[in-house]
């Protein structure tokens, strides 16, 4: 095993003329970050709104999870959201979402995981927000990107990953730093893989399962100026798309935006 680097005088993001420029450690507030490992159960203590007919308990898996469980009643649904919005995708700032995620039936449950304002119904597209998302009786996955009203989906390609019932897969938004949704501003782009920023042995060697792989799309939404202005909470739910008990094992959730 190849011994740790060493940094004696510390380690720093800020320049020299920064507040922080002469410390050791990275800026604790670079960027403004919300994450969860699911360690403890989400619950109004820690944060998270819990909302729907099923319920939210603690998992058993390696890593924290918790587990979403609907009701056997088609259209029913278990969420869990931020309790406090605090993520705006400011022009300039690039901000990031994260989600692992893995689901008892892929055909016939439907799920969301990005980042909308405060809801309950969260298979109604908000006026603003973006997310990832999968309709009951299809395999396809899309990102969403709403703006004043009007909702931009992207589909992904087929061929960017094949899910399997109870098999974990994460998804991924990117909001690059820029005042518009051009290629010279904004870009939303939207990510799926076995693994995006867990390890596994493929990590870092370009394959289908690396953690340094592309984008797989880049949203078509025309510009975000209402989406830049609105501030947002992290958000993941699984709905039931048949009357048939559906769960959904969501092992971590991340939300970040540079400051």
């Amino acid at each position: 095993m190849a011994a740790p680097s060493r940094f004696p005088q510390g380690l720093s993001v800020s320049a020299p003329w920064q507040f922080f420029g002469g410390m050791g450690l990275p800026n604790p507030f670079y960027y403004h970050r919300r994450f969860d490992d699911f360690d403890i159960l989400p619950a109004a203590t820690s944060g998270w709104t819990v909302t729907g007919t099923g319920t939210a308990t603690a998992g058993s898996a390696d890593g924290g999870t918790v587990v979403l469980t609907t009701t056997a009643v088609a259209a029913e649904f278990e969420e869990i959201q931020g309790t406090q919005v605090g993520f705006t995708p400011v022009a300039g700032k690039k901000t990031y979402f994260v989600a692992r995620l893995s689901l008892s039936d892929v055909l016939n449950s439907a799920f969301v995981a990005g980042l909308m304002p405060i809801t309950a119904t969260p298979f109604t597209a908000p006026a603003n927000g973006m997310w990832i998302s999968k309709a009951s009786g299809s395999t396809q996955l899309a990102l969403n990107v709403a703006n004043n009203g009007v909702t931009t989906t992207t589909l992904f390609p087929v061929s960017a990953i094949t899910l399997a019932n109870n098999v974990f897969f994460e998804v991924g938004i990117h909001v690059t730093g820029g005042a518009s949704n051009t290629l010279q501003g904004v870009t939303i782009t939207g990510s799926v893989a076995p693994s995006l920023v867990s390890y596994i042995p493929q990590s870092g060697t370009g394959a289908a399962n690396s953690t340094n792989r592309a984008p797989n799309i880049i949203s078509t939404a025309p510009l975000i100026t209402t989406l830049q202005a609105t501030v947002l909470a992290p958000v993941v739910a699984l709905q039931a798309g048949t009357t048939t008990i559906k769960t959904a094992s969501v092992d971590f959730v991340g939300a970040f935006r540079e400051r």
